[in-house]
């Protein structure tokens, strides 16, 4: 999705279940919690890092939806595109202790990951840029 396009569809979105960069980070939450419903109790606390930060994503996407000021919209969803790389380091440890996750789950869900990052990244870039054009 490039930049127009999400920035487009942030203007017209009412409410944040229908914004396609929460979509695809709920895909994502969904995901892990289907993956994880059947772990070991010695994987519990990776199981639960995984599910608190893919958590933290959309959670960080609602709060920046909320916000009217671009500079606050940016700062969450900054902390969302954060919180991504910090569950994408759980993940590539639960896939390197094979803890919990087979080779393909472990592939479907950096997949999600990344698409959502992308998008991310676009909202970063369009909100970077309206804030630099209101501190002119």
């Amino acid at each position: 999705m490039k930049n127009e396009e999400l920035n487009k569809d942030s203007h017209n979105v009412k409410r944040f279940e229908q914004f396609e960069v929460w979509k695809k980070n709920h895909e994502l939450v969904l995901k892990v919690y289907q993956v994880t419903r059947d772990f070991s109790v010695k994987d519990e606390s990776l199981v639960k890092e995984l599910q608190k930060t893919a958590r933290q994503i959309t959670q960080s996407i609602v709060e920046g939806f909320n916000r009217r000021n671009p500079a606050e919209k940016y700062e969450f969803y900054a902390k969302a595109r954060d919180a991504s790389f910090i569950f994408q380091d759980a993940l590539l440890i639960a896939n390197d202790l094979k803890a919990f996750i087979n080779e393909s789950e472990y592939e479907e869900i950096l997949e999600i990951l990344i698409s959502g990052r992308r998008m991310l990244n676009g909202l970063l870039d369009t909100f970077r840029n309206i804030k630099r054009e209101a501190e002119r």
